[in-house]
């Protein structure tokens, strides 16, 4: 698939449903969906495509799969509808997937680790960024392994927390700081707006972090270099509401229908960075008693808008979390440098740096 536009087509292996778009006739690019059909570069347009009686259906294997078309760059993209016959996977292979990569995973972070100290001493510049992309490709499996242990709660709308009173415009400072210089090695600027009172809420400081990180990267991944993205805190009657503004437009996320209402060209911005790592900021949003919406900002751009309830849990809720064992998902590795391994430049994973 090396032949498709390098416009960030790639947002499309977000999608859970197979997304193929087509130049020339032929299949240009085939998202992670439609690539575990079997769909790839060598196919043409009949392969791929049937169309009868006005209707469009993607051939995927031995399963015909209802599908949109529209025009899109010099080209056509086909989204297959999302309850497609073979989109459907349970929670517990999602779990069983997670748990069948945690194994392979540690073994080859224990052998890297071993290997790097040896080749550094070579001192070879051709060794090191090799050293550097493998340690980017195990942080960006070991996200994905993460979102697709806590998929099926963030689904079933369980996803547990561990609450704890903390003071919001602290918690946000410090994480901002470590924000801040990661953005700038993607030649960003990452801004920061307080309120001048201080904010407390009950919240999971670990998946709390773990929610404004995915919308930075999601950021991050959809603006151009130099952009600045904004990074506020808000405190109402009720709730405190954390935002993540950037400049990229919301209909540059994803190409609309002339005849999409509103509502569902929203839909389509949210279906656009609706990857696991976003699922899961909108079940910890609703976890904290908020919720987590994404559109166009007041002065143009997009912001996705993060809310947590003010109101303090009654004290049997309380127990029961503080009560219970704390456990880091991240097995004591930088948290913020999992979640964002997608947008981050390779020379942050050198060794020198991440070990």
């Amino acid at each position: 698939m090396q032949n498709a536009p390098d416009f960030k087509i790639e947002l499309f292996n977000a999608f859970s449903q197979p997304v193929i778009f087509l130049q020339d006739g032929k299949v240009a690019y085939a998202n992670h969906a439609a690539a575990a059909c079997g769909v790839d570069a060598s196919m043409e347009l009949a392969q791929v495509v049937l169309e009868e009686n006005g209707s469009v259906k993607l051939r995927l294997g031995d399963l015909l799969a209802p599908a949109t078309c529209c025009g899109y760059l010099d080209g056509t993209l086909y989204i297959a509808d999302e309850n497609w016959d073979g989109a459907h996977i349970s929670t517990d292979t999602l779990l069983n997937v997670a748990q069948a990569m945690r194994t392979p995973l540690t073994d080859v972070f224990s052998v890297s680790t071993s290997l790097f100290s040896v080749l550094e001493e070579m001192e070879d510049s051709g060794i090191s960024r090799s050293m550097a992309r493998l340690n980017k490709s195990f942080y960006q499996l070991l996200r994905l392994m993460c979102d697709l242990t806590e998929m099926p709660a963030a689904m079933e709308g369980s996803l547990s927390v561990r609450l704890e009173k903390i003071e919001l415009r602290a918690f946000m400072q410090e994480l901002y700081t470590m924000a801040e210089s990661l953005c700038q090695t993607c030649n960003h600027t990452l801004t920061l707006s307080l309120p001048d009172k201080t904010v407390h809420v009950w919240a999971d400081r670990g998946r709390l972090t773990r929610a404004i990180y995915n919308l930075i990267a999601n950021a991050v991944r959809h603006t151009t270099e130099s952009s600045v993205i904004s990074l506020r805190l808000i405190r109402t009657a009720t709730v405190a509401i954390i935002e993540v503004h950037d400049p990229a437009e919301p209909g540059s996320r994803i190409c609309g229908t002339a005849h999409a209402s509103e509502e569902e060209r929203y839909l389509q911005i949210i279906g656009a960075d609706a990857s696991f790592g976003f699922a899961i900021a909108r079940a910890v949003a609703r976890a904290h008693g908020g919720t987590l919406i994404v559109g166009a900002g007041d002065g143009g751009g997009t912001t996705a808008a993060f809310s947590i309830t003010l109101r303090a849990p009654d004290k049997k809720t309380q127990e029961f979390h503080l009560s219970r064992a704390k456990f880091d998902y991240t097995g004591g590795i930088s948290q913020e440098l999992i979640e964002m391994s997608d947008v981050l430049p390779i020379a942050v994973f050198d060794s020198v740096n991440v070990n």
